[in-house]
Formats: C-alpha cells, structure tokens, sequence
C-alpha cells in the first residue's frame, strides 16, 4: 500500500464516522420534525449535524483527488 493508498483509507473512515454521527443524531432529528422536539433543543443538533455533512463534502472532494491520484498512477 503506498501514499495514495494509504490517505483514500483514511479519508474513507473519516467519512464513515462523520455519516455514523449523522445516524447517530437521525432520532433526534425525527423527533424535531414531528414536532416532539422544540427548536431550543434541536438547534446544537442541527449545527452539529451541518458540521458533519459540510466535513463529509470537504472529505469527498479530498477523496476524489486522492482516487484521481490513484489512476493517473495506474496509467503510468
């Protein structure tokens, strides 16, 4: 495994965890939806969750430089 390789696995993971925390907040966010949960409570959660999804963009974009990369170093 060299570099690339190695910086695509670790960004994956990263990904992963932001999307876990993502589902890990889902109830909550259902709860704020069905009106069980007033928008004092629910705004921590949904500035977290706009954290995570803005670092899982930032995440696939770095990503997908990483995999480019990757195939241009295949080609060679």
């Amino acid at each position: 495994m060299d570099l690339t390789e190695g910086k695509t696995e670790e960004i994956l993971m990263k990904i992963n965890a932001y999307k876990q925390l993502l589902c890990q907040t889902d109830y909550k966010t259902l709860k704020y939806v069905d009106g069980a949960l007033g928008e004092e409570e629910y705004s921590e959660i949904k500035s977290k969750r706009a954290a995570y999804r803005s670092n899982i963009n930032r995440l696939e974009e770095e990503l997908e430089k990483e995999l480019e990369k990757l195939r241009e170093a295949q080609s060679i």
